[in-house]
């Protein structure tokens, strides 16, 4: 809103001194969204976790019920 009342008409026309410094900011907005939506979207490797719990039978695992 205040870009808008910046750059709204006054008495003598259209105030079109900041229109450069507004076209740079949504410029460099849309810079930003755009790498972080590219790195976002980059594979990466994640690491296997795996737990053994103790004292807790584990479906499929050999527990005391198994034969």
């Amino acid at each position: 809103m205040l870009a808008l009342s910046l750059l709204s008409e006054g008495g003598a026309g259209p105030d079109t001194s900041l229109s450069l410094l507004l076209y740079i900011g949504i410029a460099f907005f849309f810079l930003i969204i755009t790498v972080g939506w590219l790195s976002s979207n980059t594979k990466q490797d994640q690491a296997e976790v795996t737990q053994e719990s103790k004292g807790i039978p584990q479906v499929g695992k050999g527990g005391p019920k198994s034969k």
